[in-house]
């Protein structure tokens, strides 16, 4: 499966329990080039730290996360 596109991606992302922020979203969408696998890894660690009432370091765990799969966002 190829990237979503940025209107899907957005679609998919509010359809989270919790919404998230714009700045949230933007930055997803930009470290992910809204491929699903990588949206989906961002977007749990958005929702988990949410959930957890943390906000300061779930980006950092969810590039950390994406590193394995760097390959992916070259073209």
């Amino acid at each position: 499966m190829g990237a979503l596109t940025e209107a899907e991606a957005w679609e998919l992302i509010a359809s989270s329990p919790i919404a998230f922020s714009d700045e949230d979203v933007e930055w997803i969408l930009q470290q992910s080039q809204c491929l699903p696998l990588l949206l989906q890894i961002l977007c749990r660690e958005r929702l988990f730290s949410l959930e957890d009432g943390e906000t300061d370091d779930w980006r950092e765990e969810g590039l950390r996360q994406i590193k394995p799969f760097a390959h992916l966002l070259e073209k």
